[in-house]
This record gives structure tokens, sequence and C-alpha cells, in this order.
């Protein structure tokens, strides 16, 4: 009878655990594929090893102790031990003892503004944090990580218009829930000053249509 219950609330914890494990497994796959994209020609790259340390660093605090819970089901120690062996291999190159210079920064805040929802708020806090701390010591380089916050703040007012067009059209295609969603993600991480207002409006007005 113990063993059976055992065995149940295994059972019950695997399904509970079941919506973070997938969380987990979409993370590690695009961890695999930054490895491939950044390093697969190039190991010794140090802004994309510090950028993969900083992915593992977060995949650990979001998804190991999950993971660890189910370690006898194989795939999920596989995703762990492989975790543990990209740091190995990369660490060093990473120099992580080092502060981020400009390449470091400039690659950082890049990779947000490949994403599907451009996170340009997220990219130029990074740049400009790194400007205030390197105020005084920015090199030549300084100049384009300043040219690179313009640059983005000139796309993302376009960004966003063209994210409230389609955010509509998704509306009036009966997937209201899914054009909020996307809106809140713009909002909440995408726009800058100069359209965050428009994007505000816009979330505004589709959330008013719930009602």
């Amino acid at each position: 009878i113990e063993r059976l219950r055992k065995r149940i609330a295994s059972a019950v914890e695997k399904n509970t655990d079941r919506p973070m494990l997938a969380k987990a497994t979409r993370s590690f796959t695009l961890i695999q594929r930054f490895e491939m994209q950044y390093l697969k020609d190039d190991p010794g790259r140090r802004e994309a090893c510090r950028e993969l340390m900083r992915e593992i660093a977060e995949w650990n605090s979001a998804y190991k102790e999950v993971c660890n819970r189910h370690r006898d089901e194989p795939q999920y120690l596989d995703m762990l031990n492989q975790l543990q062996g990209l740091e190995i291999k990369y660490r060093s190159a990473a120099e992580l003892s080092d502060s981020d210079n400009e390449t470091d920064v400039l690659f950082a805040a890049g990779r947000k503004v490949r994403l599907r929802l451009r996170r340009y708020a997220q990219a130029v806090a990074l740049l400009e944090a790194w400007l205030e701390k390197n105020v005084e010591s920015a090199s030549r380089r300084g100049t384009e990580v300043r040219s690179t916050i313009d640059k983005y703040h000139g796309e993302c007012i376009g960004w966003v218009a063209d994210k409230i067009v389609e955010s509509r059209a998704l509306a009036e295609r009966g997937n209201l829930a899914d054009a909020i969603s996307i809106m809140q993600v713009i909002v909440e991480e995408c726009a800058l000053p100069d359209s965050l207002h428009a994007a505000k409006n816009q979330l505004a007005a589709l959330k008013s249509r719930q009602k």
C-alpha cells in the first residue's frame, strides 16, 4: 500500500509539473540552437559565450529544480547533463570575471531585437546601463553604442505601428485574446517612449472589446 501511495504521489507530481517541464524543454532547445548558430564555427567567441552563460543561468534558475525532481526520466536527466557540459565547455572563453565590453553589450542587445516580439525597451536599457557604467572609460566603440540606441528608437516607432495594425486584424479575425497578449508584451517589454502611448492606447482599446 505504501509503495502504491508513493507511485500515485509521484504520478500526481509529474502531472502537476508537466507545463513547467514543457517550458524547460522548449528553452533547452533554444539554447541548443544558440550554440549551433553562434558557436559551432567559433567556440571561442567571447560575447556569444557570455550570452550563452546567461541563458544557462536563467534556465537553471527557472527549470533546474523541476527537472531534478524528474531526473528518473532520461530526457530531463539528459538536459541537465548537457547544460552542465555546455557550462564547462564555454565558461573559460566567456571570461565572466571581466565586465561587459562594447562588443558584449551590443551582441546582447542585438539578440533582444531579433526576437519575434522585438524587445527594444530591454535592448536600449542594456545599452544605456552600459554607457552609464562606462561613461569615462568608453572607447571609440562607445559611439557605436550610442548610435545603436538612436537606431533602435527610430526602428521601434515603425515596428510598433505595424504591430498595432496586426493586432487589429488579429482581433477582427476573432483572435482577441491573442491580440491582447501580444500588445501586453509590447507595452511591457518592447515599446520605447515615442511609441509607448500608442501601444497602451491599442491595448486599452482591445481590452475594452472584452466587456
